[in-house]
């Protein structure tokens, strides 16, 4: 079973991927031929459906090998601000257990399931004391993200 799970994620993920282009249509038109909308080209042959027996996918991504020490940012700017407290780089966040932290995974190939509008209705990323969060967010083609500061 553990030798599935990476791909059980991956699948899962892409599913919600590939629902990402539910938002606003948007049209364009090309030197090359006729018009096309923004989300043909993201879910082309994706087909969103009710799902009546749908499961749920978990799993947790992580590190091989021995944990890396954090790595300390230097605050050159707005230090009076920023520099009240410690700031490390977040792009490898490993947990005492070696789960990582600011993981996106990615299911491909998959033609037919739920809606992206099964996603939240509003997404935001805030900066506050210097720093994003989440840190990392997933938000689909054609919506929205408002950004705080």
């Amino acid at each position: 079973m553990k030798r599935y799970l990476p791909l059980v994620i991956i699948i899962s993920f892409t599913v919600f991927a590939i629902g990402c282009g539910e938002g606003e249509k948007k049209t364009e038109k090309t030197e090359e031929g006729p018009e096309k909308t923004e989300e043909m080209a993201i879910t082309a042959g994706y087909q969103a459906m009710t799902v009546t027996n749908g499961g749920t996918i978990k799993g947790t991504v992580t590190f091989a090998g021995a944990i890396p020490p954090k790595k300390k940012l230097e605050v050159t700017k707005d230090v009076n601000v920023c520099g009240k407290v410690e700031h490390y780089k977040e792009d490898l966040v490993v947990s005492s257990n070696k789960g990582l932290a600011n993981v996106v995974v990615s299911v491909s190939n998959i033609t037919q399931g739920k809606s992206i509008d099964t996603m939240a209705e509003k997404f935001e990323l805030d900066q506050n004391g210097c720093m994003f969060t989440p840190h990392v967010t997933v938000v689909p083609a054609g919506k929205e993200l408002k950004i705080l500061n």
